[in-house]
């Protein structure tokens, strides 16, 4: 039996070590928040400060950019998002705050292009999102 979950390990170990890396998500690498997008914005009384997804996925190693002027770096988007706007095309998107092995706290918005204020359960406290 040892051998069996050895030779497993191993066997997930070599596919993850031959996986192609994840591309980053940049939306449609444009600064305003454009159709299609899940965009979320640092402060909760304005919307300076944007990170732009195409797709579901982690908010790990990503910032703000400065839409007004192109400024990456702006803060962390992990635990860092007070705002939403959700202009995917065909559905609602979750954000959750995920405790692993514990429930998630997570709220769902639904895509209707308006900026929303982050669920107090979850405003500072985003780790992904998820798309229908």
């Amino acid at each position: 039996m040892r051998k069996i979950i050895l030779g497993g390990a191993g066997a997930l170990f070599m596919v993850g070590a031959f996986a192609a890396p994840a591309s980053a998500d940049v939306g449609d690498g444009n600064l305003a928040c454009n159709s299609g997008e899940i965009c979320y914005a640092r402060d909760s009384d304005n919307t300076n400060y944007q990170k732009h997804f195409w797709d579901a996925g982690w908010h790990t190693s990503y910032t703000f950019t400065d839409v007004r002027n192109g400024n990456g770096g702006q803060g962390n988007v992990r635990d860092g998002a007070d705002q939403i706007r959700n202009r995917d095309t065909q559905c609602y998107v979750k954000v959750v705050d995920d405790h692993g092995v514990l429930p998630d706290d997570y709220h769902s918005y639904a895509n209707n292009s308006t900026w929303y204020v982050l669920h107090s359960d979850i405003k500072n406290q985003n780790d992904r999102h998820e798309r229908c």
